[in-house]
């Protein structure tokens, strides 16, 4: 049998007493290929931006913005209101370091990611 991955079009020949493990072993090998390519594009997508006339004109782009945030939910709304954005997530890894929050400057250490639904 005639095997065709589609997240890229290769084709592999495989035999009737290896079906099990040849579908078992090439799954394994597509959802590791997807996860990658997810991984690359959010890394390539996602900038650091800590001054909110910058956040604006990056989040037209379609960019996930990585950026200060006090933690109030006024300023977030803010956010939300002027630019259509809102937090994705905080990630577990977020920078620690003090920074001004991207809308009412206050000091922080919280760091999220922003974007866009559509």
């Amino acid at each position: 049998m005639v095997l065709v991955r589609r997240d890229n079009l290769k084709k592999t020949d495989l035999a009737f007493e290896n079906t099990e493990s040849g579908i078992l072993s090439m799954l394994e090998e597509i959802q590791q290929n997807l996860f990658e390519n997810a991984k690359n594009l959010l890394k390539e997508k996602t900038l650091e931006v800590t001054n909110f006339e910058e956040f604006k004109k990056e989040v037209e782009k379609g960019a996930f913005l990585y950026s200060p945030w006090c933690g109030q939910t006024k300023c977030e709304e803010v956010i939300k209101e002027s630019t259509g954005a809102d937090i994705r997530v905080i990630p577990f890894d977020a920078k620690t370091q003090d920074s001004k929050c991207i809308v009412c400057k206050n000091q922080t250490n919280i760091h999220a990611i922003f974007a866009r639904s559509y």
